[in-house]
């Protein structure tokens, strides 16, 4: 069963509704967050050229192209 954080909640909170009648219980989570694919700052300096390549540089590429 897959629960938005929102939704977890409430299920947590009926949950404590049936607590009373329920002798034991089991709970197992996992979580499938989405990892972000930061890099490290070190990582995008460019040893060959002594530059700093960040995604700014395609970004403003993309610009100055469309400006054109």
């Amino acid at each position: 069963m897959g629960l938005s954080a929102n939704d977890f909640q409430k299920f947590l909170r009926g949950f404590d509704l049936l607590r009373p009648y329920i002798h034991s219980y089991f709970f197992q989570f996992t979580y499938t967050g989405k990892r972000s694919s930061a890099q490290s700052l070190f990582d995008l300096f460019n040893r060959t050229n002594s530059s700093w390549e960040t995604p700014i540089k395609n970004y403003i590429s993309i610009i100055e192209k469309e400006m054109e």
